[in-house]
């Protein structure tokens, strides 16, 4: 089991070994988004698309599905969260 306090850096999740791999000792939680709260979050989740994959060439395109697959990811944070009783909210850089 991993146990961690957010503050204790930044990690990146690892799907072959279903584990959290920690990159960085700081803590950036402030450095993650233009709002004040953003540095007493308690938890956030950054997306990451890889652009290299697949075989779409136009901007937009790109653009829009990495897009829908990002809200597709959030959604799915959102049902747990409304089933475990916790506050979430999906921000704009």
């Amino acid at each position: 089991m991993f146990m961690s306090r957010w503050s204790d850096g930044l990690f990146l999740y690892d799907p072959k070994e279903h584990q959290l791999q920690k990159i960085l000792s700081e803590d950036i939680r402030a450095a993650t988004g233009t709002n004040d709260y953003v540095k007493d979050a308690a938890l956030n989740l950054v997306y990451v698309a890889d652009l290299t994959r697949g075989n779409m060439k136009e901007p937009d395109v790109i653009e829009f599905y990495s897009g829908a697959d990002t809200a597709f990811l959030a959604q799915n944070v959102y049902l747990f969260c409304a089933s475990e009783g916790l506050s979430v909210v999906v921000r704009d850089r």
